[in-house]
């Protein structure tokens, strides 16, 4: 992976805030970071992979509905839009490999 430094400036962002990134990355056992050589994607077993994607769906889909949920809207408008917003794209975004999470490399702990 790139590392902090270099991966702010591709993105226009401070060091700070991609350091933070890095570390949640690395909290959540999705990469592994090495004192003096770099941080890699972690080596997960299919079924650990797939739990660490629920857990970031589902807490990806939590703050989203706790930010939703302040606004007003009911439980019952929120499955209805999910619902919604389901059938639009479900066959439209490329299938994703079993597990996978968004923008990882089937390589693992190599670097990216």
């Amino acid at each position: 992976m790139p590392s902090v430094r270099s991966l702010a400036v591709q993105l226009g962002t401070s060091v700070m805030t991609t350091r933070r990134a890095y570390d949640e990355l690395e909290r959540a056992g999705l990469i592994v970071t090495r004192q003096g050589t770099g941080s890699f994607v972690a080596s997960l077993s299919p079924e650990e992979r797939r739990r660490q994607l629920e857990a970031y769906a589902l807490g990806a889909l939590g703050e989203t509905v706790d930010r939703l949920l302040a606004t007003g809207l009911s439980a019952d408008e929120l499955r209805r839009l999910l619902e919604t917003v389901l059938e639009e794209r479900a066959g439209a975004a490329p299938a994703r490999p079993e597990g996978r999470l968004p923008g990882s490399d089937a390589r693992e702990e190599e670097r990216a």
